[in-house]
């Protein structure tokens, strides 16, 4: 990121692009953590402290990741990950029920 050179009296000349495409991805990281973060909490919180329907709760969450998505402009990867979340709530959900069966 820095160049430096021989002579002590000139500056080190610093590279912004690298330093913004760094901070950017930073961003990006903090961005993901934090929604997948909030949106785990919050299905949590409707589900055991509220005592709301795992479905709807499911739901009402996916809508809410998804839209978190859309308004802090995260790429389709956010979009599949929120799937794949859905994804195994629901197979966790039948697991359960399985087991519920057969004991």
């Amino acid at each position: 990121m820095v160049e430096y050179d021989t002579n002590p009296d000139i500056p080190p000349k610093v590279d912004v692009d690298k330093r913004e495409a760094m901070f950017g991805g930073f961003l990006r990281f903090c961005a993901w953590t934090g929604l997948h973060i909030l949106v785990v909490v919050g299905y949590l919180t409707l589900v055991f402290a509220i005592g709301m329907n795992w479905l709807g709760a499911l739901i009402i969450m996916f809508v809410a990741g998804l839209a978190a998505g859309w308004l802090f402009k995260l790429s389709n990867a956010w979009t599949i990950a929120m799937v794949v979340q859905a994804a195994i709530v629901v197979l966790a959900r039948i697991f359960i029920l399985l087991f519920q069966a057969a004991t």
